[in-house]
């Protein structure tokens, strides 16, 4: 079974929004909520959804695409010694200067994108 442009769309906000919640904790809250597996590489590689950008249900404004875009940039510069694989909190590389600035643009852009976080809960309140 095939799935519709806007349930794709949907499911894929969906997963960058939870993922969004996680970058938005502070360090060590991000990695429990994670369970501590590969903390800083899973939302390294999987954040910067660029499917999202295409914006083909047309719900963010040019204002909300730029700021993920930003987002997305801040992510892809992030050092590799910053965003390696651990379960170890104590090893936490979330802890490190590069994610600081990551995690404050992603709190200003989940209250930017709080009318399509509701828009993305009656979707699936109503589907499901």
């Amino acid at each position: 079974m095939e799935i519709g442009s806007e349930e794709e769309f949907h499911l894929a906000l969906h997963t960058f929004l939870g993922d969004m919640s996680v970058l938005a904790l502070p360090a060590e809250e991000a990695c429990e909520a994670m369970g501590y597996y590969n903390v800083a590489h899973e939302l390294w590689y999987f954040l910067p959804n660029k499917y999202l950008l295409e914006n083909k249900l047309g719900l963010f404004s040019s204002a909300q695409v730029n700021e993920m875009k930003h987002l997305f940039k801040l992510i892809q510069e992030i050092p590799k010694e910053s965003r390696e694989w651990t379960e170890v909190q104590e090893e936490s590389v979330m802890n490190m200067p590069p994610w600081e600035s990551v995690r404050s643009k992603a709190v200003e852009i989940l209250n930017l994108l709080k009318p399509i976080i509701e828009i993305n809960k009656v979707y699936f309140e109503i589907k499901h």
